[in-house]
């Protein structure tokens, strides 16, 4: 299971852990690497964790508990900013890329004024600047020397940002760096070319559950129930196929189907390499197994997901991705257990235009 985000109150009950936490651990690619017991008390004071501009969640790990702070930072500002910091025990094991998803999956969820999510670090700072990448995240910014790092040395520091439309579409957006070099005033005068990336192409294949197997070990935040991981397996070997791959023909993703009557089909599983996450790979195998089923006379596509009412932040970045291909929740059931809510998500097929 993925991590989770906890809002913390600084204020009360959270003030000793919170005090705790941050004096215990090193932060060397922070401004503030080794802040003191006064130093995060004035900072509480001033309302740095808490106030009309900053807010600050635990993130919490289901078998590692409390792993770190996240701290948003501009809340009022349409261009929001963050401090992500993990206990030292527990950097390197990918948890600060879940963080600052499930972050950014609040962020754009529950705030509608934000349009962009920024983050700032040290150029040296190579393991955060790989969860921006992984995460979708652009670099936009890079400034020379500008930030001290004692003695009278300075190293660059680096920007980066995700945009609303980019959360909403899983799919990053560019520019050119080079907008003002023409061929008039570059010295080589070459005109800048950009290489659109070719769009992933979904096909109906043949049973795959080799590709399922090791698509889900790349997703233990999604899927780390081995009977369940099982069953998927098993379901590869006769369901309906949809395969994405790359030019090498290494399968990326997959969508099982289960047609229950003519006129209904579920998807029953979907997945993509988590490499992959955010470019389009699952939108492509939606987008033609809806085109596929129509032209087969289905009314009705279905699929099953965790409900809302389980705080899990990985599923409620799926339901967004269910939203924003027109399925709509109908009901929140038992089906799975309780604790495991499952959400059944609905869509019509039924083109527009054959509305009465």
């Amino acid at each position: 299971m993925p991590v989770r985000l906890t809002r913390l109150e600084p204020y009360d009950v959270d003030r000793s852990a919170l005090i705790d936490f941050l004096t215990r651990n090193s932060f060397p690619f922070h401004a503030h690497s080794r802040p003191t017991v006064t130093d995060i008390e004035q900072r509480i004071a001033a309302g740095t964790f808490r106030d009309e501009d900053n807010d600050s969640y635990w993130i919490e790990h289901h078998d590692l508990g409390r792993v770190g702070i996240f701290r948003f930072e501009d809340l009022q500002d349409g261009n929001p900013m963050f401090d992500l910091r993990l206990s030292s025990r527990f950097r390197g094991r990918g948890l600060g890329e879940q963080a600052l998803k499930a972050a950014t999956d609040l962020l754009f969820s529950t705030m509608p004024h934000a349009n962009r999510f920024e983050g700032q670090t040290r150029a040296d700072n190579v393991a955060m600047r790989k969860i921006f990448v992984n995460c979708g995240w652009l670099k936009e910014a890079h400034y020379r020397e500008a930030w001290p790092i004692g003695g009278g040395e300075h190293v660059a520091t680096v920007g980066y940002s995700i945009l609303r439309r980019d959360w909403d579409n899983e799919q990053l957006t560019t520019f050119d760096w080079n907008d003002l070099q023409t061929p008039e005033n570059r010295s080589d005068a070459v005109t800048p070319t950009v290489s659109a990336k070719k769009p992933w192409q979904a096909i109906k294949s043949k049973p795959d559950p080799k590709a399922v197997e090791q698509i889900l070990a790349t997703l233990p935040e999604w899927f780390g129930q081995p009977e369940s991981n099982a069953e998927y397996i098993e379901a590869a070997t006769t369901m309906e196929t949809w395969t994405v791959r790359t030019e090498a023909g290494t399968v990326i993703g997959v969508t099982l189907i289960n047609h229950h009557f003519a006129e209904a089909a579920e998807i029953h599983f979907t997945a993509v390499t988590k490499t992959h996450h955010g470019q389009g790979v699952g939108t492509s195998m939606i987008s033609a197994i809806e085109a596929d089923l129509r032209q087969r006379g289905v009314l009705m596509l279905t699929v099953k997901t965790l409900g809302s009412s389980h705080p899990d932040p990985g599923y409620a970045r799926t339901r967004q991705f269910y939203r924003k291909h027109g399925f709509i929740p109908l009901e929140e059931t038992t089906l799975w257990g309780e604790g495991t809510p499952c959400l059944v998500m609905v869509k019509s097929l039924v083109a527009e235009s054959a509305n009465p």
